[in-house]
């Protein structure tokens, strides 16, 4: 038996244990609920491709419940629920499916094999909000010192950055094992411990200067 079969009956048997312990008059809707929870084989209602484990049939019916995510039987529905422009959204559709029936996203390049037409209903929508920026690897370069370099190469004189404000710190691309923070907390410091030099650099040669034409 495969490792994956081996833990959906062992999640399955748990379940069984779990629902036995609420009251009778619970038992239907906590046994509905386990028995989303102890699903190991987990899928986007409709969809063939590879599955993300966070978005099963039951989790996309209690966001339904929750109005985090609106279902319609048709996308003009669904446009007024979400309140978007019929019109647009129905070309945004119409783009989508022109992509995946010629192979090709002429948009955005998203690899073949992930796109699939949007034509059967009901249909899902949702309000997608970025809610992080994880290491964009792209930004103002900068040299181990946390000095921001000019066009031509030498470093501009006063400037420091750190952190997702630059780039090339690891690369063209993120390599993860939270190297986002270990750029922010290193060269932040970096940054800062040189910005406080130089900035002490320019008050002692200030103060030496004011010494000078006093004397």
């Amino acid at each position: 038996m495969a490792f994956h079969e081996k833990r959906y009956d062992e999640a399955a048997r748990a379940f069984d244990g779990v629902v036995s312990r609420f009251p009778e008059s619970d038992a239907a809707p906590e046994a509905q609920y386990w028995a989303g929870v102890a699903r190991y084989k987990q899928q986007v209602p409709g969809s063939t491709k590879k599955q993300s484990p966070h978005w099963n049939a039951d989790i996309v019916d209690a966001m339904v419940n929750e109005g985090k995510v609106h279902r319609a039987a048709t996308i003009g529905e669904l446009a007024e629920a979400l309140g978007l422009s019929d019109h647009h959204l129905r070309a945004t559709v119409e783009r989508v499916n022109q992509s995946a029936d010629i192979g090709e996203d002429v948009d955005y390049l998203k690899d073949p094999k992930f796109l699939q037409p949007i034509s059967r209903a009901p249909f899902y929508g949702a309000e997608i909000r970025p809610a992080t920026v994880c290491f964009t690897s792209f930004g103002m370069r900068i040299d181990r010192d946390g000095q921001v370099l000019g066009e031509a190469g030498p470093p501009i004189p006063g400037l420091f950055a750190a952190g997702e404000s630059v780039g090339g710190v690891v690369g063209p691309r993120y390599v993860g094992s939270g190297n986002s923070y270990a750029n922010c907390v290193t060269f932040g410091r970096i940054a800062g411990a040189s910005a406080a030099r130089a900035a002490g650099a320019v008050t002692g040669s200030s103060l030496a200067s004011g010494q000078q034409g006093q004397d």
